[in-house]
């Protein structure tokens, strides 16, 4: 019977198993490449959503508006509604003094609203014989906006300009002061709008009447 006879020279064909199992798992290796790609972007994402909002409550942690007592029957005082620069319609309070000498921007801490300072802003006015306004940044009491580090000291400036146009003084003829974080937004507002500094014993006065914790940037303010 003939037989198959192969010429021991010939070149001899064999499947490219190899070559195709070798393929497939580079695809394999680059498809669980790019799912754990995918899944550490998706995280990375999520953290940062989170952080931006921990971020906003512990840095601004707003205080619920019904906490307070909004009439303050105790001390005369005028609701006054203004803008920022940006156009935010912002809430404050005015309480004057019949025989004024000084006027007082108060920026309040962390965690507050102004009718949480009713006490400080009857110390003030009592015992400095200043008007003094106090008002809420954005996001807080009564005002309108989400609270940002320049959202606050833009509400500052605007307080402070509402405040010289009531008194009919210029910007840096008034105190401007702050707690807490207030403190800051004080800094900003005196170096942003020419506030004078202080060259009596003006400074520690206004911190002693206010509490020993409090920060405060005086200008000369000068009503008589």
């Amino acid at each position: 019977m003939p037989t198959d006879k192969t010429d021991p020279d010939s070149p001899t064909e064999r499947p490219p198993t190899i070559k195709r199992n070798s393929n497939s798992r580079g695809r394999r290796l680059a498809q669980r490449g790019w799912r754990i790609v995918r899944i550490t972007l998706i995280l990375y994402f999520l953290a940062l959503l989170l952080m931006t909002f921990l971020e906003t409550w512990l840095v601004y942690p707003i205080p619920p508006v019904q906490r307070c007592d909004w009439v303050a029957s105790d001390l005369k005082h005028e609701d006054v509604w203004f803008h920022a620069a940006d156009g935010t319609r912002l809430h404050g309070w005015f309480v004057p003094h019949s025989e004024a000498r000084r006027a007082i921007v108060y920026c309040h801490g962390n965690g507050e609203q102004v009718a949480d300072n009713v006490d400080t802003a009857a110390r003030l006015r009592d015992r400095l014989q200043a008007s003094v306004f106090l008002f809420d940044y954005r996001g807080y009491g009564h005002s309108e906006g989400k609270p940002d580090e320049a959202g606050l000291i833009a509400d500052g400036m605007a307080a402070q300009k509402w405040l010289a146009g009531k008194m009919g003084l210029a910007p840096d003829n008034l105190i401007v002061m702050g707690r807490s974080i207030g403190g800051g937004v004080a800094v900003a507002m005196a170096a942003e709008q020419g506030a004078q500094h202080n060259t009596n014993n003006q400074s520690h006065q206004v911190t002693h009447y206010i509490s020993p914790c409090s920060a405060s940037v005086c200008s000369k303010s000068r009503l008589v």
